[in-house]
């Protein structure tokens, strides 16, 4: 198949996928084959080590490039250098597993692209792009176009070799050594191919050398532009500082003044209010105990009137007790002699009816019940009043 120009250098993976380590591979992102490939051996270590002079190398590359002195040469540009001065890179490996690789079949037409595990199945399982060898004229050919070759090709060449011997006299060349020409041609120009691609490696490598090399410029000035901005940083966080402290120092004597005549102005107004307040508590803590001193004597007051009725109707309560006490009596007497008039016999009653002695007792009867004082509202006054008018002359 002819070459395609313009192809990228191929490169190979180490400690990576079984099955695609250590295979010639040409993959699709530049920027991480610039930044992790060894720039000797076109490896893909998982640890890559920059030199100070922007060359990257694999560990293996690394140990080789100790000299006998001790020291440490770039295998590149021969620029001396110290282990302590280089800076190592990790590619994850996540990240490699994800690099986008074209089908090793390639240089045979494939235009399969993916990650590697996917190239690898695509590889093993799925590609139609495998070539084989013409064990008879040697030319590379796809393995599925083999049988067509031979049918075609190969077995007209085996007759053409006879009639060359035959036509040898005749000086012209034949059909058959005219197809034996064209594939030396193709051998000839696949050769080529070959080489070709061995010098387009070297510029490739070239370019990426290149590459570090600006890369190792651009971190450079990465770190400088940081040191520069950290110097303007500091610069402006150290007169933003000064100005802060003058405009403190400018600031903090007036304030200090203000709030000092602020804080006496309200101790003054604190003392002022506490003095009116005492006074007052003082005015109404005298018209309370002079108002308790008005209420108490009230309170003796009425409770003086109050003994003075309590006594009084004492008395009352005593002397009417002394008066139904002798009513009582004298209505217990009375009801004796009124026993004792209405038990003798009737015969002696008229007998006895005009006698002195029988209207005496009925007058002193009454007059007792005339002189108690309950004497005429009483049930035993009325009562008496029509035996005493009956006895009444």
């Amino acid at each position: 198949m002819p070459y395609r120009g313009g192809r990228q250098a191929l490169h190979r993976l180490c400690d990576s996928v079984s099955g695609a380590n250590w295979r010639p591979t040409r993959f699709e992102d530049e920027f991480t084959l610039s930044r992790y490939a060894c720039c000797t051996c076109h490896v893909i270590p998982s640890t890559t080590v920059l030199l100070p002079c922007s060359h990257a190398l694999c560990e293996q590359c690394l140990a080789g490039c100790v000299v006998q002195d001790g020291g440490n040469v770039c295998p590149l540009d021969a620029e001396p250098f110290c282990e302590d001065e280089c800076q190592r890179w990790q590619l994850p490996a996540r990240k490699k597993q994800n690099l986008k690789a074209h089908c090793w079949n390639e240089a045979d037409g494939c235009q399969f692209v993916g990650p590697i595990e996917a190239v690898l199945v695509h590889y093993d399982r799925e590609c139609a792009f495998h070539a084989v060898q013409c064990t008879n004229c040697e030319q590379r050919l796809l393995q599925t176009d083999i049988a067509t070759h031979y049918i075609s090709g190969c077995s007209k060449n085996a007759s053409c070799a006879r009639d060359a011997q035959s036509n040898r006299h005749d000086g012209s060349p034949t059909d058959c050594e005219t197809n034996v020409l064209l594939d030396k041609f193709s051998t000839l120009e696949r050769k080529i191919n070959e080489v070709l691609e061995v010098c387009r490696a070297s510029n490739s490598a070239r370019s990426q050398d290149i590459s570090h090399a600006l890369g190792a410029f651009e971190n450079t000035l990465q770190r400088r532009m940081e040191g520069v901005e950290a110097n303007i940083s500091t610069m402006i966080t150290r007169q933003l500082t000064t100005g802060l402290q003058e405009l403190k120092a400018m600031t903090m004597v007036p304030c200090s003044d203000h709030l000092s005549s602020i804080q006496s102005q309200m101790n003054k107004l604190v003392e002022q209010s506490r003095q009116h307040y005492a006074s007052q508590i003082q005015e109404i803590g005298s018209v309370l105990r002079d108002s308790q001193i008005k209420v108490k004597e009230e309170v003796n007051i009425r409770l003086q009137e109050i003994v003075s009725l309590l006594r009084e109707s004492e008395s009352d309560v005593k002397k009417n007790v002394k008066s139904q006490f002798e009513f009582v009596r004298g209505m217990r007497d009375c009801v004796g002699d009124l026993k004792d008039h209405f038990a003798a016999p009737v015969h002696t009653r008229e007998e006895n009816r005009g006698s002195a002695e029988q209207i005496t007792l009925s007058r002193m009867l009454y007059t007792k019940i005339r002189s108690s004082e309950w004497g005429g509202a009483g049930p035993a006054a009325a009562s008496c009043r029509p035996y005493r008018q009956s006895r009444d002359p």
